[in-house]
């Protein structure tokens, strides 16, 4: 009787063990699916950050762009309208000189 004992406590230890390893066993898989989809989460917040970070960064490129643009169509603007002054102003030299050459000497 005393060994029937022995062994169904001995029985009862085993399964006992079985079923912690199995809780174990459990909170270790849960564990680990937790800390993969904390792990995902932040990876994908990583992701969302650094693309904002990006688009920003080609707006800001995109900006800057365009104010170099304007500033270029400016800086053409005030050069043509000087060389147009400057071409103006030759026309009328040439225009005065042409008058004081006629002057002097008379073309028939």
């Amino acid at each position: 009787v005393q060994k029937s004992a022995t062994d169904c406590a001995h029985v009862g230890a085993t399964s006992a063990e079985r079923r912690a390893e199995k809780a174990v066993e459990a909170l270790e898989a849960a564990t680990r699916t937790e800390l993969h989809s904390a792990t995902t989460s932040i990876l994908e917040r990583f992701d969302d950050m650094q693309a904002a970070h990006a688009r920003k960064a080609s707006e800001r490129e995109e900006r800057n762009l365009r104010r170099v643009e304007e500033l270029l169509e400016v800086v053409a603007t005030r050069a043509t309208q000087k060389t147009e002054d400057v071409g103006m102003d030759v026309k009328k030299e040439l225009h005065g000189f042409a008058k004081r050459l006629n002057s002097k000497i008379p073309f028939m």
